[in-house]
């Protein structure tokens, strides 16, 4: 696969599971079990508040402020703004569900 020894790949499967979110989302309310619904909301948050980055120094993943570069800055800008959102969405909605 083009990219793959050049981390293109694993940058891939990131989007792509964040391309599958609103999917998943939309045919949880089919699931008739409020205990396995908050278990997928759960798993997404779990993923969401583990240390992750686009861009990396060393091991260490950058932050919008320790970037240069304006596009890999407006990237890093709108994946914390994308993420806070959606923490507080699951947060939100795992609350909300029947216990």
């Amino acid at each position: 696969m083009p990219g793959a020894g050049d981390g293109q790949h694993a940058h891939a499967c990131r989007l792509q599971r964040l391309a599958r979110l609103p999917t998943v989302l939309a045919f949880l309310r089919h699931l008739d079990d409020a205990d396995a619904q908050a278990a997928v909301l759960r798993r997404r948050l779990a993923f969401l508040e583990e240390p992750a980055g686009f861009f990396h120094e060393g091991d260490r993943p950058l932050s919008a402020e320790e970037v240069d570069d304006p596009f890999r800055r407006g990237v890093l800008t709108i994946a914390r703004a994308t993420s806070r959102e959606e923490l507080r969405s699951l947060r939100e909605t795992i609350t909300s569900l029947p216990e």
